[in-house]
């Protein structure tokens, strides 16, 4: 058939030779279910091609096939063994990119050109329309889980731009499944095949393979090979062209998915559940009776403990306190909740709209990786993230790797170690002017006594001795504590992980145990109350 659509003639006659087109079934071997590469090439091959004295072979595997892969052996197989005695070969309808590799097929020629060439197209047609951003590559598996598959794979995909590459059957299946993804704003980027499928979505680009002068390189590769971009809309429409390197496209006619403008390049969500925990200065909270009340709300004086009160500005937002059996009302404000504020805010002279809305709502603690009977837990915050309770968390959150095993943080805006707090050294020292000079002369009078000994004796009474403060956690008072010496951290932070899971400080950890708090104004009321 091939030869005919080539020739009109079995039999043609040249201007010295006369070439008469013999057929060959290169699917005899069907039959033999156990047949290998080597009976496909000595049967075929050499029995029939060389035996004959054939001088040139056009290969046309047929389109009906079982499996790919059987298609790909029996293709593979006579065109490296005519390769190999020399037989130049022209493959009609094979245009797998295998086929492309001269080392291994090297008299084997193709007037069509490969599959792999309309992803040249896909690049400069993503370029000029300004889609630049690859979020996922995945492969779907055909069977009757296609739905939940397509639903697992685009959960965390925000792109509006879907690159399918598929053969008609199997994109009709996907086009079935993917309605969701056929709606407004989103843009359908497939193949030649996948376009014949009769449900193709709408607005959809098509690269197609444009008739066009067929040209070769030194080594028998088709080379120029020229596209048509076809937009679908009820039928199909040429918008564009791709001639060797150069892309033509008319956007202005293109149909886009709903009849829209052109879609965004990602779709981001507009609403965000954010939780936090109360953490001054990141975050201040104040109980409320109505959420309501948090939008008039001005100054309000924040107690973080008996001897520091802090006047904290708004605004309010409100951000309530889920229990098992009860909801608390309470009102945020500080430099995280702003920061947030500030982030949903639209961003001017762009052409992506990043802003969105989001509601608020507490935590007793930011959450640690707890070892369970049932493997690891999550608590606090962190537990709400990894669960889908949350999408983000706000806040003086510490990036620690145990965190970061279960979740993705930004970056940093703020970079520190460990502090040690301690409390400080009293000196004592007389507050009226009569006791003050009653000082003076009582010092006088020492010195005067003193005097009358010897030497050492006055420079070890004079000299001044003051206790030295702590140098860090290598310091011998915390390495070997005292019976009257304590010390301890917050609750499950990242200075409490950081003891727990270093061995050389186990002892430092154990001691600290009976000391911990769950808050830090709990720790600076410890230690200031002593």
């Amino acid at each position: 058939t091939a030869y005919l659509e080539i020739f009109e003639s079995y039999t043609t006659h040249l201007t010295n030779y006369e070439v008469v087109a013999e057929y060959i079934d290169g699917g005899i071997l069907r039959d033999k279910p156990n047949a290998n590469r080597l009976q496909l090439t000595g049967d075929i091959v050499c029995k029939q091609v060389m035996n004959r004295s054939i001088a040139a072979v056009i290969y046309a595997p047929l389109l009906q096939r079982e499996t790919h892969a059987e298609y790909l052996s029996r293709v593979s197989s006579i065109a490296y063994a005519l390769g190999f005695y020399s037989i130049p070969t022209i493959g009609v309808m094979v245009r797998e990119a295998e086929f492309s590799k001269k080392k291994i097929y090297p008299t084997f020629v193709r007037p069509t050109p490969a599959y792999a060439d309309e992803s040249y197209v896909f690049l400069n047609l993503l370029q000029r329309l300004d889609y630049r951003q690859v979020q996922s590559y995945f492969n779907l598996e055909i069977n009757d889980s296609l739905n939940a598959s397509l639903v697992a794979h685009f959960e965390e995909v925000t792109s509006n731009i879907v690159v399918l590459y598929a053969t008609k059957p199997h994109a009709y299946l996907i086009f079935a499944a993917a309605s969701e993804l056929s709606a407004n704003g989103k843009v359908w980027m497939v193949n030649e095949d996948a376009s014949k499928a009769s449900n193709v979505p709408d607005g959809t680009a098509i690269c197609a393979t444009s008739t066009s002068k067929i040209t070769y390189n030194d080594l028998c590769e088709r080379i120029s090979v020229d596209y048509d971009i076809i937009n679908y809309n009820e039928g199909y429409r040429e918008v564009g062209a791709l001639h060797g390197s150069s892309l033509r496209l008319t956007e202005q006619t293109i149909h886009w998915a709903g009849g829209g403008a052109k879609p965004l390049e990602i779709s981001l969500p507009k609403h965000l559940r954010a939780v936090t925990t109360n953490d001054p200065p990141f975050v201040y909270t104040t109980p409320i009776i109505s959420l309501a009340e948090c939008k008039n709300l001005g100054t309000v004086a924040i107690e973080l403990s008996k001897a520091n009160v802090v006047n904290v500005d708004g605004p309010w937002y409100p951000c309530p306190k889920y229990g098992q059996n009860y909801t608390s009302h309470h009102c945020c404000a500080g430099y995280a909740i702003d920061l947030l504020s500030n982030l949903s805010l639209p961003e001017p002279n762009t052409t992506i709209d990043t802003s969105f809305t989001f509601s608020l709502h507490l935590n007793d603690s930011y959450g640690a990786v707890i070892l369970g009977e049932k493997g690891y837990i999550l608590t606090g915050a962190l537990g709400e993230l990894d669960s889908d309770q949350a999408d983000l968390a706000i806040g003086g959150m510490t990036i620690n790797p145990e965190r970061e095993r279960y979740i993705d943080f930004s970056e940093p805006w703020s970079y520190h170690g460990i502090r040690i707090l301690e409390k400080s050294i009293p000196r004592d020292s007389p507050m009226h002017c009569a006791a003050r000079v009653l000082g003076i002369v009582w010092c006088g009078f020492c010195m005067i006594m003193v005097a009358s000994y010897t030497a050492n004796l006055a420079a070890f009474l004079v000299l001044d001795q003051p206790e030295k403060g702590l140098t860090g956690i290598t310091d011998p008072r915390l390495r070997n504590p005292s019976a009257n010496f304590s010390f301890g951290t917050v609750l499950n932070s990242n200075v409490y992980q950081y003891f727990k899971r270093h061995v050389e400080l186990s002892t430092m950890f154990r001691k600290m145990e009976a000391h911990n708090v769950e808050k830090v104004s709990d720790a600076l009321s410890s230690l200031i109350n002593g």
